[in-house]
């Protein structure tokens, strides 16, 4: 599959929050970018050869730049360690087509936002277009403090200010109410919309899924889940050419493809961003992306190669 490229140069920087940086990005030919969709990301081409996923937070209707958030993390496999150390106005890069996992549903009379920390980027995005639209809704913006919290001056002043809610330093305990208050308040045709690190993310959802359908939820996770320690090793079958590979404990199906030879479509290689699904023709997965759906997770249809693992002894894949 071909993947649309553009050139983009860094043409501004500013500090957002503690350890939080947004860029400006603009085409090296100054062309104008495609409109995206509110809630919409981007793949970021570095220039040592990685690509990480950013979500855009600006307006969606403009074209003329996007703009990312980067948050400083201790633990980067690169991405963020690149733009908050070697980052400069200035710097070319190469930029993928920009997609969506976080979409703003048709049928939501109501949108409830969710973000925590960086998970405001996606929301931020979405709360601009809710408001030029002139659609109802509320950001619920949890961080630790409003130092650490991305936009805060905006967010808290002008049109913005009668449709967010900050709620800084609350710990595990004191979640469960907080949240149980907003969903109270919810009213019917609402959507919820959510998006920041796993423990936040699991926690919401467990009370969120108790009044709302699946289906009026809607989330955006920065990796997938981890393998379970005591993973199984299983074979796969590529179907096209029926060559079996073993795929072993502390390997990837990915990885173990990339080493036979086998040339695949990927990019974040932790389950979110859709670029290496497979179809799945045989044998039953043990989804650990958060890309699928629930709908095509039932169907046994795909397979995310780069994170998911099998619960049969054998999966064959469409390659």
């Amino acid at each position: 599959m071909q993947v649309s490229m553009r050139d983009i140069v860094i043409t501004d920087i500013d500090d957002e929050a503690d350890g939080i940086r947004s860029y400006r990005l603009e085409s090296t030919d100054g062309e104008p970018f495609a409109a995206s969709p509110a809630g919409a990301h981007i793949d970021i081409h570095l220039p040592d050869g990685l690509v990480r996923q950013y979500s855009l937070c600006n307006d969606p209707a403009e074209t003329n730049f996007y703009r990312i958030a980067i948050k400083r993390e201790p633990q980067s496999r690169g991405g963020s360690q690149w733009f908050h150390e070697v980052a400069h106005i200035g710097a070319k890069l190469k930029m993928g087509a920009s997609r969506s996992l976080l979409s703003v549903s048709s049928k939501a009379e109501r949108h409830i936002l969710l973000a925590g920390g960086i998970g405001i980027t996606p929301l931020y995005s979405m709360a601009m277009h809710f408001l030029t639209a002139g659609k109802p809704f509320e950001l619920h913006y949890f961080a630790r403090s409003k130092e650490q919290a991305a936009f805060f001056e905006v967010l808290s002043s002008g049109a913005f200010a009668d449709h967010v809610h900050f709620h800084f330093g609350l710990e595990t305990a004191a979640l469960a109410p907080v949240l149980d208050g907003i969903f109270a308040q919810r009213g019917s045709g609402s959507h919820l919309y959510m998006c920041g690190p796993g423990p936040f993310m699991d926690h919401v959802r467990t009370q969120a899924s108790r009044l709302w359908a699946e289906t009026e939820i809607h989330e955006e996770r920065f990796s997938g889940a981890a393998a379970p320690e005591n993973a199984d090793s299983f074979r796969v079958v590529l179907a096209r050419s029926g060559t079996t590979i073993d795929v072993p404990t502390n390997r990837s199906i990915l990885d173990v493809l990339m080493a036979n030879g086998h040339d695949i479509e990927h990019s974040c290689e932790q389950g979110f961003c859709g670029s290496c699904m497979t179809a799945l023709l045989e044998g039953e997965a043990e989804h650990r992306d958060t890309f699928l759906t629930p709908e095509e997770i039932a169907s046994g249809q795909w397979i995310m190669p780069c994170v998911s693992r099998a619960k049969t002894a054998q999966l064959t894949l469409d390659l």
